[in-house]
């Protein structure tokens, strides 16, 4: 799934009414803790009854588009793995099951390196293919940041200007008060449920390129660590 597939499925919503596409792919990265569920005192009062709560901040994540966000960074690190083994590899054996069975970490390290390293990896490369995935999640979080700005100038920033408008129209024209009114609630309901969707879904990618930035910027530091440099 391509970025813009991204936006248009999970700001814009589907288009032929199916579920988003689930990325079924994963790099063996250490999952996060979950984030926290939105708070009651977050909610937003105009919610239809059941309804899920709407934060009405820009702070707010919501869980469905972390795991969608963790989804789309996930593919596009496995979809820029280079040919051969290297960190997306090393990741992978790390990831495995049996390893659990290694009783310490620096272990698993250096077994996981051990078994790479007799098909040509090195720490090198290691190290240097670990940067370059850092470097994809960079664009992603970029790439993505200039499609929400362009969707929060349409859907939000544009909607306040037209409510302003309506408010001056509706000073000149007292007789048209009570019509104005009901625009202007309509337009204010529409502008605070638009804003809300997409700063959680802006939050939710940024949690998880923050995340899968320091898991990389952690795991870098143990491969320092844990295996020696090659003379």
């Amino acid at each position: 799934m391509s970025l813009k597939d991204f936006i248009a499925n999970h700001i814009y919503g589907p288009s032929d009414g199916k579920q988003p596409e689930v990325v079924k792919e994963k790099v063996a990265v250490a999952k996060p803790a979950a984030a926290s569920a939105p708070t009651s005192e977050s909610a937003n009062p105009q919610s239809a009854p059941g309804a899920p709560p709407i934060i009405s901040s820009g702070t707010g994540v919501s869980l469905p588009d972390l795991d969608t966000a963790r989804s789309q960074i996930t593919q596009a690190i496995a979809d820029k793995n280079r040919p051969g083994n290297d960190y997306f590899e090393f990741m992978q054996v790390l990831g495995r099951p049996a390893m659990k069975s290694v009783p310490t970490e620096s272990q698993r390290y250096q077994l996981a390196f051990d078994s790479l390293s007799v098909a040509g990896l090195t720490r090198e490369t290691l190290m240097s293919t670990g940067r370059f995935y850092a470097e994809v999640v960079e664009a992603e979080l970029k790439e993505f940041e200039v499609g929400f700005n362009a969707l929060f100038s349409a859907q939000v920033t544009s909607k306040m200007a037209e409510a302003e408008k309506k408010q001056t129209h509706m000073r000149e024209l007292n007789e048209q008060l009570e019509k104005l009114a009901a625009e202007i609630r309509a337009i204010g309901d529409e502008v605070t449920a638009s804003e809300t969707t997409l700063h959680l879904k802006r939050n939710a990618f940024l949690r998880a390129g923050s995340e899968a930035r320091d898991t990389i910027a952690s795991e870098l530091t143990k491969i320092d660590t844990y295996i020696s440099a090659q003379t």
